[in-house]
């Protein structure tokens, strides 16, 4: 990798310490039925209240496993449960599968027209167009590169280059990368997609590397957008239409492997990266984790488990307006793990 980003080191995030708010619920409870008991007097002789109070939490519990079932079934009803290749731990194949995974709550499709209202004139927007693929699905990473026109160089072919460079065909079998050509000028998509096919025939046959762009009405006007943090009106557009890139991105990744790794147009990897990646896997596999970081650039270098996207993108499509792709990624750990009642400096 060039200077200006450093080296892909891998680094596995440490939640710091924080724990789920959620752990002090029944402490609270308890609290609250003792302040009860003491109000009415009754705190001496609880009697049938505490019976009645029994039977309460026990109701409670029957309630919350019934709710996370009716969940669970209107998944199914709905085509959205998640499929058994998202999985993460190593199996006899090779692939990486995780045992016992959890369904995700949200929708494998997020609310998008919620969030971006121009699509209800278009709703098949969200559906990308491939120019080159093979539909390749069912393996263990899932990389992601938006590319966008620059005004100088493309380093999009030296990325490419560097990712395949000394991947075996053990390897190579068992990944495919995605590039995501965030652009609606047809003569562009096309030329990326002709330079892309030139460079890399073999690759893109067998399935390892695919070429997909957005649809013509994906994009929202810009032109609305209000100036926060400082950012210049086009700084603000850059930094929205980013995290819609990301979005659009990882909502076409999710159902293909295990895990979905983001990059960059212009990095290179290093050698050996794939046996690391999976090295950092296997330490971390039965813990409970949002992402491992292999940069700590921005976004570049975040590998997510698959059944985790559909969240990430609801929370970054909520949000794409307000801040930049960085700070919600961070929102959402904080959100997803850490208890405000802990020291704001953990």
């Amino acid at each position: 990798m060039r200077g200006r980003y450093g080296r892909l080191v891998p680094v596995i995030l440490t939640l710091c310490g924080c724990v789920f708010v959620l752990t002090s619920w029944p402490a609270a409870q308890h609290e609250l039925y003792l302040s009860v008991l003491w109000f009415c007097g009754l705190d001496k002789e609880p009697g049938e209240l505490q019976r009645v109070y029994e039977r309460l939490v026990r109701a409670e519990q029957r309630g919350h496993t019934l709710s996370f079932k009716l969940l669970q079934v209107l998944e199914n009803l709905q085509n959205l449960t998640i499929t058994s290749n998202n999985l993460t731990s190593i199996n006899s194949s090779g692939k990486w599968q995780e045992p016992n995974a959890i369904l995700p709550l949200l929708p494998v499709q997020p609310n998008a027209l919620l969030y971006l209202p121009h699509l209800k004139q278009h709703q098949d927007s969200l559906k990308p167009v491939v120019h080159l693929g093979q539909k390749r699905s069912d393996v263990s990473l899932v990389f992601g590169i938006p590319t966008v026109r620059r005004q100088k160089h493309s380093y999009l072919v030296d990325t490419v280059s560097s990712l395949i460079f000394d991947l075996t065909t053990e390897q190579k079998n068992d990944i495919v990368i995605v590039i995501f050509v965030a652009e609606t000028d047809v003569a562009f998509v096309s030329s990326v997609a002709e330079s892309i096919q030139k460079n890399f025939p073999k690759e893109v046959e067998s399935g390892l590397i695919e070429v997909i762009s957005p649809s013509l009405y994906f994009y929202p006007d810009f032109n609305d957008l209000k100036e926060t943090f400082g950012d210049t009106k086009e700084r603000v557009k850059w930094r929205t239409k980013q995290n819609l890139d990301y979005s659009f991105l990882m909502l076409y990744a999710q159902h293909k492997g295990a895990y979905y790794v983001q990059l960059e147009d212009d990095i290179v990897a290093k050698s050996g990266y794939i046996d690391t990646i999976k090295k950092q896997v296997q330490q971390v596999i039965t813990e409970e984790w949002l992402y491992l970081e292999f940069s700590q650039l921005g976004f570049i270098g975040k590998l997510f488990r698959a059944t985790d996207l559909p969240r990430i993108v609801e929370f970054i499509l909520m949000f794409h307006r307000d801040k930049p792709i960085d700070w919600l990624l961070d929102h959402i750990l904080w959100v997803k793990v850490c208890n405000p009642e802990k020291d704001g400096v953990r």
